[in-house]
């Protein structure tokens, strides 16, 4: 029955009164810890519908996380894996520290890129690079792919791009990306200055995998890639910066 003040379990709201610390007390008591063995969990009837339970909280003063999960910073829990499928869930990892701190920056390396939000360092190269050099870039990367700059760099002008799908079937390695390229002048693109919303809301009505960001000189100065959106979709509560690149804490 009920926990009322009448009926057979008052007597047992009335026990719980002076039994230990209610929520409140002891989820708003500042600079106290506790561990598994210090907390029991009395169960009641609950007041509120699943749906109406918030669960986002503050995993420091400027870091907002959608679920209340945070792996320890150990050796055999906190790596690249394990934080990208918390942060997923709108937590957070702790990058352990027992190694190199190159081998550290990897492992958050690892995080930040799953979900690229604005991809600062895009595949470039310049337009005398052939498709041998698109296939060796991906071996190296991962990504297929690669704008085609008129230098080769980022903020230089954009030329074209280059998918698999332009590579996969052309027999002649040898041949130079400009002739499989997509042109500059058949691509949509968004125009800096655009917000992540705006540029994903750009890519949706294209219909296109990539969607290259210039500035009003036609210079290359990001990338925004479908796959993204697709990961955004399937983890509405992923915990993300303001780059929508998942977030990842490192001891």
């Amino acid at each position: 029955s009920p926990l009322g003040d009448g009926g057979p379990a008052g007597p047992l709201r009335a026990q719980m009164a002076f039994d230990g610390l209610d929520a409140d007390t002891v989820f708003n008591t500042p600079c106290i810890g506790y561990n598994f063995a210090d907390l029991v969990s009395l169960p009641c009837h609950a007041v509120h519908s699943v749906g109406e339970v918030d669960l986002i909280t503050r995993f420091s003063r400027n870091t907002v996380l959608g679920s209340p999960i945070v792996s320890a910073p150990l050796d055999t829990v906190s790596e690249g894996r394990m934080a990208i499928t918390c942060a997923l869930l709108g937590g957070i990892s702790v990058i352990h520290c027992n190694g190199s701190a190159d081998q550290q920056a990897k492992e958050v390396s690892v995080v930040k890129h799953y979900e690229h939000g604005f991809i600062m360092d895009p595949n470039v190269l310049p337009p005398d690079k052939t498709v041998e050099d698109v296939d060796r870039l991906r071996q190296l990367t991962g990504c297929s792919t690669v704008l085609v700059t008129d230098s080769g760099s980022m903020g230089s002008k954009l030329m074209g791009i280059v998918t698999s799908r332009d590579i996969d079937l052309v027999e002649d390695r040898k041949t130079r990306i400009t002739d499989i390229m997509t042109p500059k002048d058949e691509l949509k693109f968004g125009m800096e200055p655009i917000s992540m919303s705006q540029a994903q809301e750009k890519l949706r009505a294209s219909r296109k995998g990539k969607l290259p960001i210039i500035n009003e000189g036609g210079e290359l100065v990001a990338l925004v890639s479908r796959g993204d959106l697709k990961k955004s979709r399937a983890h509405p509560l992923a915990a993300q910066d303001a780059n929508k690149q998942l977030l990842v804490a490192a001891a």
